[in-house]
């Protein structure tokens, strides 16, 4: 009995640490009223096959966060039926180069597509980021006996394993913008009620990692594997792209004119 009571107890603190970041209703179409995110919504019979694939382990990953018991409420009474994209601009496909364009990822891409995502890092191609707060919400993941916490323990164990052995393309990093050698202290003091800091949340927090990554931002391409690309072709190329299935954080970056990646964009950095 007090076993149960402590599985419960320790969900409701999960809940109240994570907030709304564990509900599928946030991996959801971006509904900005203007344009149109085309890849973020259901399947379409245009959709290429890497989209296709993307957006199915998106599915498989809200299946995960319902079989865990972490929806806010009941999706089916209050999600909103996908607006018809016919006649809407879609939004235009980031310029992301790889080498040039450094990539941050959120927790759901680890859970999600790891498989995936660990060939990006293999390749030496690119610069990924995971900031530290994802570290921390992956860490608490893993307590759960569920398919999402089993997830979470892969995640961990890959990145745990990986960092030294690839650290030229995988990086952590703190919220002051330290990178860590290894995983043997993963994590850090973090204060919501500062009143001298904007962050209030898990969400405000890989975006700190984001802006500061694009405010030191360097060309790390010659650090990495040689891809063939011309030097030319970097011009207009974003220097930092947030990596995320989850549409509130992604209008949340972009709000602070941030680059965003849509499931598109994801699915072609997947797919390299």
């Amino acid at each position: 009995m007090w076993k149960e009571e402590e599985r419960l107890e320790r969900e409701a603190e999960d809940k109240r640490r994570l907030g709304t970041r564990w509900t599928d209703d946030a991996m959801d179409v971006d509904e900005d009223g203007i344009v149109a995110d085309s890849s973020d919504s259901d399947e379409d019979a245009q959709d290429l096959p890497e989209v296709k694939a993307l957006k199915a382990r998106r599915r498989y990953l809200q299946s995960l966060i319902q079989s865990a018991g972490r929806d806010a409420s009941p999706l089916t009474s209050r999600k909103r039926p996908h607006p018809s994209r016919r006649g809407v601009p879609t939004r235009a496909a980031l310029p992301i180069v790889p080498g040039y364009t450094v990539l941050v990822v959120d927790t759901n891409i680890l859970l999600s597509s790891l498989s995936m995502l660990a060939s990006v890092i293999e390749s030496l191609r690119w610069t990924i980021i995971v900031p530290l707060p994802v570290i921390m919400e992956l860490d608490g993941l893993s307590a759960n006996t569920s398919q999402l916490g089993e997830a979470a323990k892969a995640a961990m164990q890959y990145l745990t394993t990986h960092l030294r052995s690839h650290s030229t393309s995988l990086k952590v990093q703190t919220s002051k913008g330290n990178y860590l050698t290894s995983l043997n202290i993963r994590t850090e003091q973090v204060d919501f009620q500062d009143e001298a800091s904007w962050e209030r949340n898990m969400d405000d927090l890989i975006l700190r990692t984001t802006i500061w990554q694009d405010d030191h931002w360097s060309d790390r391409s010659a650090l990495l594997k040689h891809t063939g690309v011309e030097r030319t072709s970097t011009s207009g190329a974003v220097k930092v792209v947030l990596l995320s299935l989850d549409r509130n954080l992604r209008l949340k970056a972009r709000a602070r004119m941030l680059s965003a990646a849509s499931e598109s964009d994801l699915a072609s950095i997947l797919a390299t």
